[in-house]
């Protein structure tokens, strides 16, 4: 046989129903229009198309099996059983993306008896590690980690690093997966076991959240500080400024002795206070303003008790 299509009327054994190999088998026959209505379709496992194979009951079989299975290499090794060639291979891609051609050259399986004894292509599929989108992205780097150490090595169809592979025709790639393919594992997970690296990672991010509420509070509050000692500063300037208002009109000895009291009451608040001594030119300037203030108080409390001495006594 040289093409599909030569199976028609044939007994072909396909694999169980369900199975990834089966689907396979019919999504290609189909394109020759073999079907179940002109072709008898078996459904058996593979020990039995084998042995039924062997025993000329069925004419083909499918067989979706790993390259160096002993079942694979006992059927090559048969005589009356020969791998069929797909000459249009190259289209299958390109129809179906999950497929890949292949071309096992002479010699491949078996050197010394020259099997198969000319170049036969093939087709193939190559494997899906599927996850569900809630799977931890811890566990999908480790498991990326443990998929490179296991098929990064060169095989009969594949270069060393060719898998795993960051394309995939039909699912989209886990961009935790591409980045360790792209970059490896991360810094954490070089040096670290896996069991370290979780409260590695939460500890980082505890210090990071930390640092970002720390760093503006130093910043924020020496200046909300400043504002608050300005803020009572100004209450202060602004009873003085209250006291300076009353000594531009006429006043009694007894209203200036009032404004004496007063002063000093701002004085003791101005201790009170408590300045420090970064806000020092506040404190020094409202000091200054405070004794000129009370220097005017005395020089009016004295020009009052003059002009009451020198006026006439009934």
């Amino acid at each position: 046989m040289t093409d599909l299509r030569e199976l028609k009327g044939k007994r072909v054994a396909l694999g169980l129903e369900g199975a990834g190999g089966r689907v396979l088998a019919e999504d290609i026959l189909k394109l020759g229009g073999v079907d179940s209505e002109n072709t008898t379709l078996l459904g058996q496992t593979v020990s039995e198309a084998t042995s039924d194979l062997k025993a000329g009951k069925i004419d083909a079989m499918f067989l979706t099996i790993a390259v160096d299975s002993p079942l694979l290499r006992n059927l090559l090794t048969t005589p009356e059983i020969k791998l069929m060639s797909l000459p249009r291979a190259e289209a299958l891609p390109r129809i179906y993306p999950y497929v890949v051609r292949f071309v096992a050259p002479q010699g491949l399986f078996d050197w010394d008896k020259n099997i198969p004894s000319t170049d036969v292509t093939i087709v193939a599929t190559t494997l899906n590690v599927m996850v569900r989108k809630d799977f931890h992205p811890a566990l999908i780097g480790l498991l990326a980690e443990a998929m490179v150490e296991t098929h990064s090595r060169s095989g009969i169809f594949q270069q060393a690093g060719e898998f795993p592979t960051q394309i995939d025709p039909e699912y989209p790639m886990s961009e935790i997966a591409r980045d360790f393919y792209r970059e490896g594992p991360s810094l954490l997970n070089r040096y670290l076991p896996f069991w370290m690296t979780s409260y590695a990672k939460r500890a980082i991010a505890m210090l990071v959240a930390i640092f970002a509420i720390v760093l503006p509070v130093f910043i924020y509050v020496p200046k909300l500080y400043r504002w608050y000692v300005r803020e009572r500063m100004l209450k202060l300037y602004r009873r003085l400024r209250t006291i300076e208002r009353e000594l531009h009109s006429e006043l009694t000895e007894s209203q200036i002795t009032d404004l004496q009291r007063n002063l000093e009451s701002i004085d003791r608040a101005t201790a009170i206070l408590g300045v420090p001594n970064r806000f020092s030119d506040l404190f020094y300037s409202f000091k200054i303003h405070m004794n000129l203030t009370r220097t005017h108080l005395s020089s009016r409390l004295v020009q009052v008790r003059d002009a009451s001495s020198r006026s006439p006594k009934p």
